[in-house]
């Protein structure tokens, strides 16, 4: 049954077979949810998945909307035009993160699907120290050479302040907001 190993099956010699685990070692309630979004009915397999992520896209925007209503209500316009300065950074630096998640999740899926979990569990460990070392490059370059970028986005020198201030509490927590 290990890598590499021969074995027979029938008369029929099988050569080099990964090491595989079967579903059965799973449990009852685990078998079902694991088998839901394949044989499941459509509809509700949908609604179960689409409502933590619409959940999840809600948290998100609204936290750039509070953002935007207390520092344009508060504190000024200046700052409101900082902070929308940031918002198009930190969703390119986000949405890269989010293809190497997805990517990894959907190359882990397929191995769990097959029954592989050791392949599974290197894909996932793999995108999770792929991630880290995003973060600490993204976060490194981004602090050390924030000027070059808030000019690369449009921004006025005057603004430079202000946008430093909200992007110096931002970035040290955006390797955080990848793996999670």
């Amino acid at each position: 049954m290990g890598a590499g190993i021969p074995r027979s099956i029938s008369g029929t010699v099988i050569i080099f077979q990964r090491k595989k685990y079967p579903v059965s070692t799973l449990s009852t309630q685990d078998q079902q949810a694991s088998t839901d979004a394949i044989e499941g009915p459509i509809v509700p397999t949908f609604f179960k998945y689409l409502v933590p992520s619409l959940v999840g896209l809600i948290a998100m925007t609204s936290a750039s909307l509070v953002d935007g209503f207390f520092i344009g209500n508060y504190v000024g316009v200046t700052a409101l035009a900082a902070l929308n300065l940031i918002i198009p950074i930190m969703t390119i630096l986000f949405g890269v993160g989010m293809m190497l998640s997805i990517g990894g999740s959907v190359r882990g899926g397929k191995y769990l699907g097959e029954g592989d979990v050791e392949a599974a569990s290197a894909i996932f460990s793999k995108t999770l120290i792929s991630l880290a070392i995003y973060g600490f490059i993204v976060i490194s370059l981004g602090l050390v050479s924030e000027d070059q970028i808030f000019a690369g986005v449009g921004a006025k020198q005057e603004l430079f302040p202000m946008m430093s201030e909200y992007y110096r509490i931002i970035m040290p927590f955006f390797s955080l907001s990848l793996r999670w």
